[in-house]
């Protein structure tokens, strides 16, 4: 299920009625054999101290072979290096989630996002780690193609190229470095486990 056929939209945290932003706090992936074809989906482990709602949800859907979602993606006005993944819950219950990426550090995981088509989340606290506790719950959540890539793909490439120019590469040196970074990456993000 879709919240909109736009390809993104624009959030302004400091009116929206959305929700408070949600931070990751850590972000491992994780390959399942039989769950999304064993591809690496990546595990948001979320700053939850200020929305026990979101806690609450996770161990209600726990109980539940699925629950409905609408997602969206969305650029954080006044900050052009921001991204946010709005996830409306609908079913089991009603709750909605704004998850904050910065671009030029955590780039790679909303692509691996992307490719898995899917993304756990888990709720926490800062300094939480998976390998501290592997039993807590967590919830999976399919992220359908929105037509958001096809936006995704030209602001990475820019912000990337961006960073590398600060280095002092050229226009056209950052942006072949770019693209190959962004590809060796996704080489990576595609790794399968199988049975």
């Amino acid at each position: 299920m879709r919240l909109a056929r736009r390809k993104y939209t624009k959030i302004d945290v400091r009116t929206s009625d959305q929700g408070k932003i949600v931070k990751v706090v850590s972000d491992p992936v994780i390959a399942t054999p039989g769950i999304v074809n064993g591809k690496l989906i990546p595990l948001l482990i979320l700053d939850t101290t200020e929305r026990p709602d979101l806690v609450e949800l996770v161990r209600v859907h726990q109980k539940f072979v699925a629950g409905d979602v609408t997602i969206q993606w969305a650029q954080l006005e006044s900050r052009s290096e921001h991204i946010a993944l709005l996830i409306r819950f609908l079913r089991p219950t009603e709750r909605v989630a704004i998850i904050e990426f910065d671009i030029s550090k955590q780039g790679a995981l909303v692509d691996q996002i992307l490719t898995a088509g899917a993304v756990y989340l888990q709720p926490g606290k800062p300094g939480d780690r998976l390998v501290d506790d592997f039993a807590v719950p967590k919830v999976i959540v399919e992220i359908p193609d929105t037509g958001f890539r096809s936006h995704w793909e030209k602001l990475y490439l820019k912000i990337v190229s961006r960073r590398l120019r600060k280095s002092g590469l050229t226009r056209r040196e950052a942006q072949k470095a770019a693209s190959e970074i962004i590809s060796k990456m996704r080489e990576i993000g595609r790794f399968q486990m199988t049975l």
